[in-house]
């Protein structure tokens, strides 16, 4: 049941974000709302700092945190999962103990705004990519943003699944629409978060920048580089479909990642004499697992020409 004096549960996962965490908890605990809300920190047995600075600031605000503590490292999905099911607000915002938020209304303009449009369940706003310290460009989304509504624009799950509309650092969602065990999947990432819960109903970008998302060589897949990142892309948009094999929107997309990834080997492989093909049995399969036998050719003869055309 969700604990009606809290409207909002502040999620966050953390690990080996000694440099960053306190920065992240400031900009949650200036937040200034007319409502009560908590923060749920899931602490996956960092082997830096992390941990002392999280228990120092649980004891400065134990009204405020509540911590779950790992006495293992148990991993990004199953430790996103304890911090999930541990939040019992009826909204749920995300903040990874990386990232940090700017505005201190955030919150309340996000509550707000789905307290008064109930057939929404998922609130965004604009945020700046920021590296050492430097701010790398601000993603706003003027481009959909009709100016007859400056305060923003909906979306829908198939809009998010072409555009990425967000960072789960200015998401806020009805708790109520996020139900499913990530634990079915290989390769979650934020792509899985926002399309499940979209399959529930309308988001909406609210025309404001309230968040700094913070890119570091310790980031997930940061290290991911070249065709292995494409390859991983390919994989979390595969790992989705194996989830909802009946969606024709999520599997025109997977196709379309095929599409992608089929033209950037391809590429590659004239490219290079020497190019490797660790992976273009798996992706030809497949073709045919999940497409059928002609796509199936198509892949294996444009995957031929490319080898008989490459460079030597």
């Amino acid at each position: 049941m969700a604990d009606t004096s809290k409207m909002v549960s502040v999620f966050m996962i953390t690990y080996n974000h000694e440099k960053f965490i306190a920065e992240a908890l400031d900009s949650i605990l200036m937040q200034k709302t007319d409502f009560d809300f908590d923060i749920v920190i899931g602490e996956d047995c960092s082997t830096d700092a992390t941990r002392r600075i999280v228990l120092e600031y649980s004891r400065k605000y134990p009204d405020k945190i509540k911590l779950l503590l790992h006495n293992a490292n148990i991993g990004f999905i199953s430790n996103l999962m304890y911090v999930l099911e541990a939040c019992t607000g009826k909204y749920v915002a995300m903040c990874e103990g990386d990232d940090y938020w700017t505005d201190p209304f955030k919150l309340q303009k996000q509550v707000d705004f789905l307290e008064a449009n109930k057939e929404y369940i998922l609130a965004t706003h604009g945020y700046r990519i920021v590296k050492d310290g430097n701010v790398i460009r601000t993603v706003d989304h003027n481009e959909f943003i009709d100016n007859n509504n400056a305060d923003g624009f909906a979306f829908d799950k198939e809009f998010a699944l072409y555009h990425w509309v967000t960072q789960p650092v200015t998401a806020l969602f009805r708790r109520e629409a996020f139900k499913v065990d990530i634990r079915q999947y290989r390769y979650f990432r934020d792509v899985h978060l926002f399309y499940h819960i979209l399959k529930n109903g309308k988001g909406y970008f609210q025309n404001f920048v309230g968040a700094d998302y913070r890119l570091h060589s310790t980031g997930i897949d940061s290290t991911v580089e070249g065709i292995e990142r494409h390859w991983l892309e390919y994989k979390i948009y595969r790992d989705l479909l194996n989830g909802s094999r009946n969606d024709d929107i999520l599997r025109k997309r997977f196709i379309r990642q095929q599409s992608d990834y089929l033209t950037l080997v391809c590429d590659e492989t004239r490219q290079h004499s020497k190019h490797n093909t660790l992976h273009t049995r798996e992706f030809t399969f497949d073709s045919l697992k999940y497409c059928g036998i002609i796509k199936f050719a198509v892949v294996i003869k444009k995957i031929l020409l490319s080898y008989l055309t490459r460079n030597k």
